[in-house]
C-alpha cells in the first residue's frame, strides 16, 4: 500500500483511497487510520483523532 500526501496537513491518501492521518507528537511519528473513503468525512474526523492521539501521550 502506497500512501500519498494531500493539501491537507497530517493527512494522508493510500492507493486503496482510504484516509488516514500522520503526524509528530511529542517527537514521535504517530499515524492512524480515519476509516473512510470520503473526503467530507474525513475532513471531520481528523481533527478530532489528532486531539485524541495528543491526549493520549
Amino acid at each position: 500500500m502506497e500512501l500519498k500526501s494531500t493539501d491537507i496537513t497530517d493527512l494522508v491518501v493510500s492507493s486503496y483511497g482510504n484516509y488516514y492521518w500522520k503526524a509528530k507528537i511529542n517527537g514521535l511519528a504517530r499515524e492512524g487510520s480515519l476509516d473512510t473513503k470520503s473526503i467530507l468525512v474525513t475532513k471531520s474526523k481528523l481533527f478530532r483523532d489528532l486531539q485524541a492521539a495528543k491526549v493520549g501521550y
